[in-house]
């Protein structure tokens, strides 16, 4: 048998027999879960391991601390490596890289943050060291920044990540100014949420991850406590937050969050430094409905995940910095899942610019 092909859900060995599962050796159940094949969660899809891609090692090294990732439709993975400043591709057959800081690239500072696409021809970057965004090519080529240092409104404080909506909205992680900052696609700020409550109580801390969904709901992590999830209207207002402490049912330890990945039907997943584990989230129910991982350096096994991504063939893909690798797992589609329309926004773009004379 294969390891590879074994589903990393006991619903799946267990499907005629559920009660069943009570009767496991715990010694055998450990096993499982050790290596990434199983999961407790009741009512959970099945997860099958795929793929990994070792990092490599040395000057070979393909990337090192991955900060953000996309899977494009031709299953090319798009990553932006935070330690060597790079714009990495790992295709299916070939691998490439661009230097994205230094003369004449894009950013000054090599401490590049998450990534997002544009449609298919460009990709927005978020530097958390230049305190910009920059829209590229494919190719790493820049096409224009947007925002600058600074926490007045259109500003931009160490921004962590971004994502552009097809409603052709940028909503940026403006990690150091705690909030969300929105942009139309020239780059023109339209207004920032997140930091507005007076009390503070509903305000953000430090944003390093930010997702869209077809609906045009906006999902943010931030580093309050152990981390926390909090959705959005695409108007700023908070629909749901969701903390840590209300995920760590089973867990050895408390849970503490590290990345985030959002399908275009809404479907959350987080991964767990500390236990390990991806898990998956209704934000409506504010329920864990699927977890799979543990704690380790084997086959399904998690150290620290720096980022996530969930690609349009329905995968989850995980970097694990510690691990040195990526992970591909194939998803069960879920009789629950939710499919959302796309909604259309207005927006604003920057006709003429006109100089004062004094």
């Amino acid at each position: 048998m294969r390891w590879d092909s074994v589903p990393v859900s006991l619903n799946y060995m267990c499907r005629h027999a559920r009660a069943a599962l009570s009767h496991v050796p715990p010694v055998v159940l450990a096993l499982l879960v050790a290596h990434g094949l199983a999961t407790t969660a009741a009512g959970a899809g099945e997860f099958r391991l795929s793929k990994t891609i070792p990092a490599g090692s040395g000057d070979k090294a393909h990337f090192s601390q991955v900060a953000g990732m996309f899977v494009d439709a031709g299953g090319t993975i798009h990553l932006t490596d935070g330690k060597s400043g790079k714009l990495v591709n790992l295709g299916p057959s070939a691998v490439s890289s661009t230097l994205l800081a230094g003369k004449d690239a894009p950013f000054r500072s090599t401490q590049i943050g998450g990534l997002a696409p544009m449609g298919d021809s460009a990709i927005v970057v978020a530097s958390p060291g230049d305190s910009t965004l920059a829209v590229i090519d494919k190719a790493g080529k820049l096409q224009y920044t947007i925002g600058e240092s600074g926490s007045a409104d259109g500003q931009l404080s160490s921004p962590r990540a971004a994502v552009y909506s097809t409603s052709g909205r940028f909503y940026v992680a403006d990690t150091g100014n705690n909030r969300i900052s929105v942009y139309s696609r020239g780059g023109v700020f339209i207004f920032s949420f997140g930091n507005r409550d007076a009390t503070g109580k509903t305000n953000l801390s430090a944003p390093t991850h930010i997702a869209v969904d077809a609906g045009e709901n906006i999902y943010v992590l931030d580093s309050e406590a152990n981390g926390r999830v909090s959705v959005y209207s695409h108007a700023g207002e908070l629909l749901k937050r969701i903390g840590a402490e209300s995920l760590g049912r089973g867990s050895r330890k408390p849970p503490r969050l590290t990345a985030m990945a959002v399908s275009r039907d809404g479907e959350v997943f987080v991964a767990d430094r500390d236990n390990g584990k991806i898990i998956q989230i209704d934000w409506r129910a504010k329920k864990v409905t699927n977890a799979f991982g543990s704690k380790g350096k084997g086959r399904g096994q998690f150290r620290l995940v720096s980022a996530l991504a969930v690609t349009p063939a329905h995968q989850i893909v995980v970097a694990d910095a510690r691990n040195k690798k990526i992970e591909i797992y194939e998803l069960a589609q879920s009789a629950t899942r939710r499919t959302m329309e796309g909604v259309r926004l207005p927006s604003v773009r920057l006709g003429k610019k006109i100089a004062a004379t004094c």
